[in-house]
């Protein structure tokens, strides 16, 4: 295949897996607590991806660096909403929950009781304290801004938040859910009871990323096409001989 139509096929490649991160942030602008997937795909190799802010060591000297799909983690705008159960981190961090596969994390704090009087999360999966599983005896307690859980005069637990070094051991897992190789580092933050942090996702936005993109794959279609049109006229030619 020649340079031409390499080039072409690589960018369309590239095209279609950013229209779908656009798309699956589009799907969750209304997720509280998502974090909007970018699509990072350096042209020049190791100088672009160190130019970019990443680690060099992603793109081999002298070779076309990878597409990279990483998080957004600038914080979303919080909203009141009444509810006791939600809460919304002020700052940089994550809930732990527990999943069937073990430790996840996210930054939904719309919490609810199940029918054992657990603290969970949207999926049904227990929200994890500094000590382990919350119980408690009323959907009606009280947050304080260091996430410790008031259930009338007993302090049934204190929310669980984690933070990480480097964001890029997060792996989506879900709409607003993350796994991560290691565990994250415990630490203190202040939380807001009854808010909710919105996805950090500008609709608009989005949807002028994916309009550039859908045009910039056209374009590509038409280099593949007069390409393949200039081999045909080329290799006709040659056959008149």
């Amino acid at each position: 295949m020649s340079d031409a139509l390499s080039i072409a096929a690589a960018s369309m490649l590239d095209d279609m897996q950013r229209m779908t991160a656009l798309s699956n942030n589009l799907a969750n602008a209304t997720t509280p607590g998502f974090r909007r997937e970018l699509f990072v795909a350096p042209a020049y190799g190791r100088e672009a991806l160190a130019g970019a802010g990443f680690d060099s060591q992603l793109a081999g000297a002298g070779q076309p660096s990878m597409p990279q799909r990483v998080l957004d983690h600038r914080p979303g705008t919080l909203r009141a909403t009444g509810h006791a159960l939600d809460v919304a981190l002020e700052e940089p961090g994550f809930f732990e929950v527990w999943s069937p596969q073990g430790p996840l994390y996210t930054r939904q704090g719309s919490f609810s009781l199940d029918a054992a009087g657990r603290l969970v999360d949207g999926n049904g999966w227990p929200v994890m304290g500094v000590g382990g599983e919350i119980t408690l005896s009323n959907a009606q307690p009280r947050i304080d801004r260091e996430g410790r859980i008031l259930d009338g005069d007993r302090v049934a637990g204190q929310l669980k938040v984690v933070r990480f070094g480097e964001h890029r051991q997060l792996q989506q897992a879900g709409a607003g859910v993350y796994a991560a190789a290691t565990p994250g580092e415990p630490v203190t933050a202040r939380v807001r009871q009854a808010h909710l942090e919105g996805a950090n996702v500008v609709t608009a936005h989005e949807m002028v990323h994916l309009i550039e993109t859908m045009r910039h794959f056209e374009a590509n279609q038409k280099v593949i096409h007069s390409h393949d049109e200039m081999l045909d006229r080329a290799i006709r030619t040659l056959g008149e001989f």
